[in-house]
């Protein structure tokens, strides 16, 4: 039940986070997310969120601890909070280091480049072969299969 409840936590910073702000506003033309007000109300509270899930970043059920690293990486966009990202960078190498969950990977893997840290030494094989997938994926629309269908 924690883990599920971390999970929704961060799908929600995730969906409010500096990049998705970003994409919003443009789409609004930089007002400031006036016809969006949900939005900045999440982002302005990230410091509040944050040591609620930070309390499980060392939960002893690796489900529980790993939601709790991918839900506190968007977390920590906030100015108030980048002083946590050591921490965190910390336990999402550990977390790249023992799991083979590729949400969880894609989440940390994405942060630890976003902060600036090189990334490719805690690239699997697997990583890099999803991510060739994708690209392939996107160059094809979608679909898996070269040309001709």
């Amino acid at each position: 039940m924690r883990a599920a409840l971390l999970d929704w936590l961060g799908s929600l910073a995730y969906d409010a986070d500096d990049e998705c702000l970003a994409v919003a506003e443009r789409h609004f033309n930089g007002d400031d997310l006036d016809d969006y007000p949900e939005m900045r109300v999440f982002l302005d509270h990230r410091p509040t969120s944050y040591p609620a899930v930070s309390a499980f970043l060392g939960h002893e059920n690796i489900a529980v601890r790993e939601a709790a690293v991918v839900a506190a990486i968007p977390l920590v966009e906030h100015p108030a909070l980048i002083c946590h990202r050591g921490e965190l960078g910390r336990r999402v190498h550990r977390l790249l280091a023992t799991s083979t969950d590729r949400y969880n990977r894609n989440r940390c893997l994405d942060a630890r480049k976003n902060w600036g840290y090189d990334a490719a030494a805690l690239e699997s094989p697997a990583d890099l072969a999803a991510r060739a997938r994708y690209v392939r994926d996107v160059w094809t629309g979608g679909c898996t299969e070269e040309p001709p269908f």
